[in-house]
């Protein structure tokens, strides 16, 4: 029985373990889901700014070229700059992930050991009770028989199933005893 709670305890502990892992994974996705977006919104804006200015020097066409060479270079590098942020979250996401894991072995092995050390403890007292019942019944045995000898009429008491004592019953002889017996 403690086994198999032990071997429950450990499922759930593998359980929780891996729903807070999953938790943090989510989290991670939904953070770098957001700076994505907002990468795209500032993209999007320097693309806005850009076409706006090309337009408002429609009749400089060397100044727009300049200004579209200058927008496609800033979106080049916003790009280039969210390609290596997705880079950096993902291996925060990888190092996220190993921490937890190994934070959760650690604590799981603790926990392991810790349910073991107690299966063991209660193991032990479980058979220091057996040894303490195995002395208590031979003295209540030793016990009964002596009572039984000197003539008495033996009667256990229980609470819960549970012996708790013993009531010895015997009748004193009266006086006219022996005649009663003869005239028998």
């Amino acid at each position: 029985e403690a086994e198999q709670a032990h071997l429950a305890s450990e499922r759930s502990l593998r359980e929780a373990h891996s729903a807070e892992l999953s938790e943090l994974i989510e989290a991670h996705r939904t953070e770098l889901a957001g700076k994505d977006a907002e990468h795209e919104t500032e993209l999007a804006e320097v693309r806005a700014a850009a076409e706006r200015r090309v337009q408002e020097a429609g009749a400089a066409r060397a100044e727009a070229a300049e200004a579209r060479a200058r927008a496609e270079g800033a979106a080049s590098q916003l790009r280039s700059e969210l390609a290596g942020l997705k880079d950096a979250h993902e291996a925060d996401l990888e190092r996220a992930r190993r921490e937890v894991t190994e934070a959760l072995t650690a604590r799981h092995e603790a926990e392991l050991q810790s349910a073991r050390a107690r299966a063991e403890g209660q193991v032990a007292l479980a058979e220091a009770h057996a040894e303490g019942a195995a002395e208590l019944a031979a003295a209540r045995a030793e016990e009964v028989a002596r009572l039984e000898a000197e003539g008495s009429t033996v009667v256990g008491a229980a609470v819960d199933g549970a012996a708790v004592g013993l009531v010895a019953v015997a009748d004193r002889l009266k006086p006219t005893s022996r005649q009663a017996v003869a005239e028998l």
